[in-house]
C-alpha cells in the first residue's frame, strides 16, 4: 500500500513527468500539464517543482 506523502494542486492535470536534470545543479523535478482552471479556461499554466530535500516545491510556471 502507498502513503501519502505530499498533495499538490492541479487545475484539470492531465500527466506527471518525474526527471533528474543536471542543467539545473543536479535535482529532481515533478512537471504537471494542466489543461483547464476550474472556471474551465484553458489558458491556465503547467508547472514544474524542484525536490528542495523534504518536498517538492514549486520552481517554474510554463504557459500552456
Amino acid at each position: 500500500a502507498f502513503a501519502v506523502f505530499q498533495t499538490i494542486a492541479t487545475h484539470g492535470a492531465t500527466d506527471w513527468e518525474y526527471f533528474r536534470a543536471d542543467d539545473f545543479g543536479s535535482g529532481s523535478f515533478l512537471a504537471v500539464a494542466n489543461q483547464r482552471s476550474n472556471s474551465g479556461r484553458y489558458d491556465i499554466d503547467s508547472a514544474i517543482y524542484r525536490w528542495n530535500g523534504t518536498a517538492f516545491a514549486a520552481f517554474q510556471a510554463i504557459p500552456t
